[in-house]
């Protein structure tokens, strides 16, 4: 496992911007199209408390199928990159950010309460640092640019253009149902169909 800190990557921890925080800028190593965020076990050298659940799980009962927020503690990431290198952006503000920006073809929300602010984001071997200014109720907006592009070139290389960004925006607020707020990519809603057909457990 390897543990990757935030200035490795090219990016300052905590950076203020305004009245919002970038926890995290730089690039994360996507395997099978997804990545997963838990709070930070020191037993474990780093890695997410107990292990992530799976997509099945993450987002039984939901509306949306690329942010996964069923599960308490944890939240899972789809992009349309199978493997590679993907930038992601994690933001935090104290209030509803306003919408991002045209470039962004898929938008969706979840409601997240981490376990601590000591937070990872989980790709099999590379855990990346993430540190929340509090521990709190939390609504997330993850909005991704490029899905379709990721989804056709399936494995990026960091030393190839980049086909998808994603960026994941934090802040207070009250728990709530998830919620499709852009739907602008066929992979994106593929996911969102196969939501429904997720059995109970």
């Amino acid at each position: 496992m390897q543990v990757r800190r935030a200035g490795t990557m090219g990016a300052a921890t905590m950076k203020r911007g305004g009245q919002v925080l970038t926890l995290f800028d730089g690039e994360i190593e996507v395997h099978y199209g997804f990545a997963n965020i838990g709070s930070c076990d020191p037993a474990s050298g780093g890695a997410p408390r107990g292990g992530p659940p799976d997509w099945h799980t993450s987002v039984h009962g939901q509306s949306n199928g690329i942010l996964g927020g069923a599960v308490p503690g944890w939240l899972l990431l789809l992009m349309g990159l199978h493997t590679g290198t993907a930038p992601l952006r994690v933001q935090w503000s104290d209030t509803e950010p306003p919408p991002p920006g045209d470039e962004f073809q898929d938008v969706v929300e979840a409601s997240f309460t981490p376990a601590s602010a000591d937070l990872r984001v989980w790709t099999f071997q590379d855990v990346y640092p993430v540190l929340l200014p509090l521990v709190a109720d939390l609504r997330v907006r993850y909005s991704i640019s490029g899905m379709d592009r990721g989804r056709e070139a399936n494995v990026r290389e960091p030393e190839e253009p980049v086909v998808e960004q994603g960026l994941l925006h934090l802040w207070p607020a009250p728990s709530a149902p998830d919620a499709v707020l852009r739907s602008g990519s066929v992979t994106g809603r593929g996911w969102h169909e196969q939501v429904p057909r997720v059995p109970a457990e």
